[in-house]
């Protein structure tokens, strides 16, 4: 194996669980922390849609 080897393999635990995530201020506003999950990072190739995040908060709420 090269030393150059791609190290972004899948790995059992994932990396991001313990980065900030997404959440709706009282007046609803959405933050997207900077430093969070770059899951949630809408503007960045591969991020998911607000909407997909919005939806995912939402079901958070309801569980």
């Amino acid at each position: 194996m090269s030393a150059h080897a791609d190290k972004t393999g899948d790995s059992p635990t994932p990396l991001n669980q313990n980065l900030p995530k997404p959440y709706l201020k009282p007046c609803g506003t959405l933050v997207i922390p900077m430093a969070g999950d770059p899951k949630y990072h809408y503007w960045k190739q591969g991020g998911q849609s607000v909407y997909k995040t919005l939806e995912e908060l939402q079901e958070k709420a309801e569980s």
